[in-house]
């Protein structure tokens, strides 16, 4: 089969995958997040450093049931320019759990974490803790 015969043969589907292919790839880059497109990103060989935090609990002001929350610190793994990780400290790192929309919140809950802008969240472990009414509620 000659070349040009080759390349023209079934064109039309060549083209189409060519279209979905190109379609495809948009999609994919355009749900990427925002940090891992961000230019300013650490090296990947930059050592994160871990801090032990204490889970927050926010609650709308009309709950006043207390509650329990296990286990009650995560650890996170923190990214960013070496010499600025020298200078974070734990203080600088809030982790919490969003309960505000809950009448009556109990279960498993995603440990949300907010970080000083430069920095990049690496992991969170455990990624969520479980929630319950404290003893001093059932008394």
């Amino acid at each position: 089969m000659p070349l040009r015969d080759f390349i023209l043969n079934n064109l039309w589907y060549k083209v189409l995958s060519l279209v979905l292919a190109t379609l495809i790839w948009f999609v994919i880059t355009s749900n990427q997040p925002m940090e891992s497109k961000s230019p300013g990103l650490p090296p990947l060989g930059s050592k994160p450093r871990h801090f032990h935090r204490p889970i927050m609990v926010l609650t709308s002001a009309t709950n006043l049931w207390p509650l329990e929350v296990h286990p009650n610190e995560v650890e996170v793994k923190v990214r960013g320019e070496p010499a600025a990780l020298e200078k974070l400290s734990a203080e600088d790192i809030q982790v919490y759990v969003k309960l505000t929309d809950m009448p009556e919140p109990a279960g498993s809950f995603a440990v949300e974490v907010q970080l000083p802008q430069q920095f990049f969240l690496q992991q969170v472990s455990p990624a969520q803790v479980l929630i319950r009414r404290g003893a001093a509620a059932l008394k």
